[in-house]
């Protein structure tokens, strides 16, 4: 005569339980979940730099032979980015792109 498990599917000996996950289970679900937020957001460092190259990228002047010199407010906010002066840089060149009608990145 078959095993009782083996009409429903299942390997006869092994036990299938229907559950809520434990303590652990739960504690490293939580654990990935309210990780994931964090490690999407971009630090004020890198989000300087995406703001530095799309402002020497799609603003400024035009020179002599086309192409595009930063204003000297532009070249500051940058100086500032690279020297890790962020506060007052990331205004200056969300300013900058958004005054030339440039979508800010997500930070």
């Amino acid at each position: 005569m078959d095993h009782p498990e083996a009409a429903r599917g299942a390997e006869p000996g092994v036990e299938w339980s229907m559950r809520p996950p434990g303590g652990t289970t739960l504690l490293l679900l939580a654990c990935v979940v309210l990780a994931r937020p964090a490690a999407a957001e971009m630090s004020d460092a890198a989000y300087c730099a995406m703001l530095s190259e799309l402002t020497l990228r799609h603003t400024g002047k035009v020179g002599l032979e086309g192409e595009l010199s930063p204003t000297k407010t532009t070249v500051v906010a940058i100086d500032g980015c690279k020297k890790g002066n962020f506060a007052d840089s990331i205004p200056v060149l969300e300013k900058v792109l958004r005054d030339n009608r440039i979508t800010l990145p997500a930070r």
